[in-house]
This record gives structure tokens, C-alpha cells and sequence, in this order.
């Protein structure tokens, strides 16, 4: 049973749990940061399209506005799509924010230019169409290579990488020592053979095998030969013991 102390100590802990949860701070949300982002999206996806409208009306080629479209505003929410991903790396990281900066400075460059000269009312100038090509190919280019770059810099892709290199190398260890317990084996197949003759005709077949012409040298060979053995008889400077006394 419980002591007077114990049940006012009780008391006095639940007075401070239900006073603590009447002050408690209100749960934070993420409506501003959701907001700040959408803020940003949609400012640059409108001064990138009045770019485009501008270099549509400077060029006369509704190309070069839709490759600028692309690789400015496009590269940019690209950049941030990749800074997001929570399992980046530093180098990921740095690679995408890198990607955030170049695109913002090419968005403000271009619409400064291209408004700049739509303003002054010039249109079809060969060097303003060759700067527009050359910025908006420059600048697709640049996100193919970041994003290629962020590619393969990541920790699993890496981790995978390795493990299937790791794995090819063990089964060419594999096969490298099967074909040399192949070969061993067909050596020892013909000494057996050639000692089993021997029984048969002694020191005969010693001379017969120094007698017999020799097979001229060919490149190795590596085909399948009687019960599935490979050949590599080719490769040794010994001669078959039981060819010759086969001819025999």
C-alpha cells in the first residue's frame, strides 16, 4: 500500500504533466518551405519562358526559345530534383548544387540578353542567333554530363559495380583452374596408358615411342576431344604415349 508521500509525489508529477501539456509549443509544419519552393519553381519557370518568348521573336525559330526552355529552366529543376534525393552522397551533393548555381546564372545571363535586344526591337541577328545556339547547347550538354556524373558516383551503383567485377574475376579463377585440372588430367590419363603398355612390352615401347614420327608443331588447341576431355597436346613439346603405340 502506498505511503502518503508517494501519493503526493504522484499527484505533484501529474499536475506537471497536465501544466506542461496546456504550454506545449504547437507542432511545426511545413508550409512556408513548401510554399518558398513553389515561390522559386514558378518564378524561374516564368522568367525562363518570357526568355524564350523573347528569343522566339528575336530568332524567328521556335526551336531555339524550346532548347532554351529546356536546358535553362529544365536543367534547373533537373539539379534540384537530384539535390532532394536523400540518399546523396558529398560529392552528389556538391554535383547538384554546382548544377543549381550554373543554371540560375545562365537563366538571369540569357533574360538579360535576350531582353535586352528584344526591347531594342532587333531581330534575325546572326550573332545573337549564334550566342542563343551555343549558350543553349552548352548548357543541355553540361546537365547530360552532371547527371552522368552523378550516376556514377553513387554509393550503390559503386557497391554494385564492384560486387559483379568481384564475381567475374572469381569465375574466370574458376575456369582457369578447370582447365588446368583438365589438362593435368589428360597427362595423367596417357602416362597410365603408357605404363599399361609397358607391362605389355617393356622397353619395346620406349623405342617405338623415340622411333615414331613426331606431330609438327600447330597452335594450341582447345577442343573438346574423346569423353568431353580438352586437348592440349599442342601446347607441351611431349608427344602423345599412346599414339605411338597405337601405330605400333
Amino acid at each position: 500500500m502506498k505511503t502518503n508521500d508517494e501519493i503526493a509525489l504522484e499527484l505533484a508529477e501529474e499536475e506537471v504533466r497536465v501544466e506542461s501539456e496546456k504550454h506545449a509549443p504547437k507542432t511545426p509544419h511545413g508550409r512556408q518551405v513548401t510554399g518558398a519552393k513553389i515561390a522559386w519553381m514558378l518564378g524561374v519557370i516564368a522568367i525562363d519562358a518570357a526568355t524564350a518568348y523573347a528569343i522566339l521573336q528575336i530568332t524567328l525559330y521556335w526551336q531555339y526559345a524550346a532548347l532554351w526552355f529546356a536546358a535553362g529552366a529544365g536543367g534547373l529543376l533537373f539539379s534540384d530534383w537530384l539535390r532532394e534525393h536523400v540518399g546523396n552522397n558529398d560529392d552528389q551533393k556538391r554535383i547538384a548544387e554546382l548544377g543549381i548555381n550554373v543554371s540560375l546564372g545562365a537563366v538571369l545571363a540569357m533574360a538579360l540578353l535576350a531582353g535586352t535586344v528584344y526591347v531594342l526591337g532587333y531581330s534575325r541577328l546572326p550573332w545573337v542567333e549564334a550566342l542563343v545556339t551555343a549558350a543553349s547547347v552548352g548548357l543541355f550538354f553540361y546537365h547530360v554530363a552532371q547527371a552522368y556524373r552523378y550516376y556514377i558516383i553513387d554509393d550503390e551503383y559503386i557497391a554494385k559495380r564492384d560486387e559483379a567485377r568481384a564475381e567475374a574475376a572469381n569465375r574466370r579463377d574458376i575456369a582457369r583452374i578447370h582447365r588446368a585440372a583438365r589438362k593435368v588430367a589428360a597427362k595423367k590419363q596417357a602416362e597410365a596408358v603408357a605404363d599399361k603398355y609397358r607391362k605389355d612390352h617393356g622397353t619395346a615401347l620406349d623405342a617405338a615411342l623415340k622411333t615414331a614420327p613426331k606431330r609438327p608443331q600447330e597452335a594450341p588447341r582447345r577442343d573438346l576431344g574423346a569423353g568431353g576431355m580438352v586437348s592440349y597436346a599442342a601446347e607441351t613439346d611431349t608427344v602423345n604415349p599412346t599414339s605411338g603405340a597405337e601405330r605400333k
